[in-house]
């Protein structure tokens, strides 16, 4: 017999404010859960394609690509990276030495208006 959540439709899949969702819920559970201690580059612990943090998860991509969910803020922060990326072979860009992710920006300006707590450096 086929698996009774995979049979269902998708619109009788419900968010909880009423919305529809985009994802299985139980599946995006697991996907933020950590499954491993994580490490570089990020040094946290890592789910699902994320690394998860107590109170927000994060995903990135090449050369400063990222899109970090702060569930508590019900916020969804999307940087993008080089726009100067070539697939390659070889993969490459223009970045110059001393660049620094969006991501950095957001940590230090953004998410703490979100009220999300970051580490100690």
């Amino acid at each position: 017999a086929p698996d009774s959540d995979r049979s269902a439709p998708d619109s009788d899949r419900s968010a909880p404010d009423g919305g529809r969702a985009l994802a299985d819920p139980a599946f995006v559970a697991e996907m933020v859960r950590p499954h491993s201690a994580g490490g570089p580059p990020e040094d946290r612990p890592y789910g699902f394609l994320t690394w998860v943090a107590p109170d927000h998860f994060f995903a990135g991509g090449w050369a400063g690509q990222h899109v970090v969910v702060v569930p508590g803020a019900r916020a969804v922060v999307v940087v993008t990276g080089d726009p100067r990326f070539r697939l390659g072979p070889p993969p490459a860009d223009e970045l110059p030495p001393d660049w620094r992710p969006a991501l950095d920006l957001v940590r230090a300006h953004l998410l703490p208006v979100l009220g999300v707590r970051q580490p100690a450096s």
